[in-house]
């Protein structure tokens, strides 16, 4: 029964990647079907042999999510604010199932291999949907399903990942797919036209650089052939992509990101209107219609989380988050990490990250990571 738990959680992180990219009728998601699956075969299991390992970070996670449904009985929209917290209770149950497994060091590294081996669906469907001709944008391209700035940070993630799983491969195929992996990944990202990402991209290559004094020649060399083949891809970019992410330091300097700046002036607002209890979770984009006349989403984690949650909630969010962190950037912390989450910051403050699942699985792995266990 355990074993069987254990496949459906590996699939569960293998499908986050590229969850959109199949969706089930009636369910929804592959990785939201692989994830109940596990939930419910693993709190079996629990309940049967008491056996519950936990950490600091779930008890965080417990009282974010359950402040969040006390948000219902208040809610401006309990339908969108049901939604959100099923959404969150869902996340939360996966990262505790997850922990269950990631104890061990070698299901880590399963699970590590299986958000890589995800992320290259999303990568080769990604080039697939440019060489179709399908934007979703002007100029603009993404895995089908997804959003481009979502997808490059799902892409972005993957990056560090694959090169620090390629120190772990032993056999050739390994290989191919840990170190073959970067370079397609990089195209990728440059062809969603996403300005975050290809500055989250630049983070995640810096992973490589600050690393390769480290690694073994053999690794020296293949960072100088990526580097040289990445300046050859750089050619086959659109030109209207590329001319977009140059735009960036125009918008960074005089521009509004993207309308972003708009949205976050009306959302601290609807803070001001409700600064303790908030309007309900998910329910921002009512919130600020009154004052753009128009729904927009927060794109900015805790700006969407004070507004949807008070005071109250956007602090248990800081708190949860510095239940993984703090040990993350001590002393005890791991590169792989510490650039894992740098680059998370970013769709954390551009994006609306907190409730996917690739920002709950770092979390969970950064909280397996420190505590103290195999």
């Amino acid at each position: 029964m355990r074993k069987i738990a254990f496949v459906f959680a590996w699939f569960f992180v293998f499908a986050i990647p590229w969850e959109n990219v199949v969706l089930i009728p009636g369910i929804g998601t592959s990785a939201k079907f692989a994830g109940a699956a596990a939930i419910a075969i693993s709190l079996f299991i629990i309940l049967v042999k008491g056996n519950l390992k936990w950490h600091q970070f779930h008890l965080a996670g417990l009282l974010f999510v359950l402040w969040f449904w006390f948000t219902y009985f208040w809610s401006i929209n309990p339908s969108l604010t049901r939604t959100r917290c099923i959404t969150y209770t869902g996340l939360w149950l996966a990262s505790v199932v997850l922990y269950q497994f990631a104890m061990n060091r070698e299901n880590l590294l399963s699970f590590l291999n299986a958000y890589l081996l995800g992320a290259w669906v999303t990568v080769l469907n990604l080039i697939y949907q440019y060489l179709r001709g399908v934007q979703v944008g002007r100029f603009r391209y993404a895995a089908m399903g997804f959003d481009p700035n979502d997808v490059a940070f799902y892409i972005n993630l993957a990056i560090p990942i694959a090169w620090y799983l390629s120190s772990f491969s032993k056999r050739k195929i390994l290989k191919v797919i840990t170190l073959g992996f970067i370079l397609p990944a990089s195209y990728a990202v440059f062809l969603t036209g996403s300005r975050s990402g290809a500055v989250g991209l630049i983070l995640s290559l810096s992973f490589i650089i600050l690393s390769l004094p480290r690694v073994r020649s053999i690794f020296k060399i293949a960072g100088l052939a990526l580097a040289v083949s990445g300046g050859i891809f750089l050619y086959f970019i659109p030109r209207g992509t590329y001319s977009r992410i140059l735009t960036l330091p125009r918008e960074l300097s005089v521009g509004t990101l993207n309308e972003r700046t708009v949205i976050w002036k009306a959302g601290l607002k609807a803070f001001a209107k409700s600064p303790f209890l908030g309007t309900g979770a998910g329910t921002f984009p009512d919130a600020i219609r009154p004052f753009i006349n128009a729904k927009a989403s927060p794109h900015n984690a805790f700006i969407g989380l004070a507004v949807e949650g008070g005071i109250i909630g956007v602090s248990l969010w800081i708190y949860l988050l510095f239940t993984v962190l703090l040990p993350v950037f001590g002393r005890a912390g791991g590169i792989l990490l510490k650039f894992l989450w740098t680059i998370l910051f970013l769709p954390l403050f551009l994006l609306n990250f907190e409730w996917r699942k690739a920002t709950w699985f770092i979390m969970t792995i950064s909280s397996v990571n420190y505590s103290g266990r195999e």
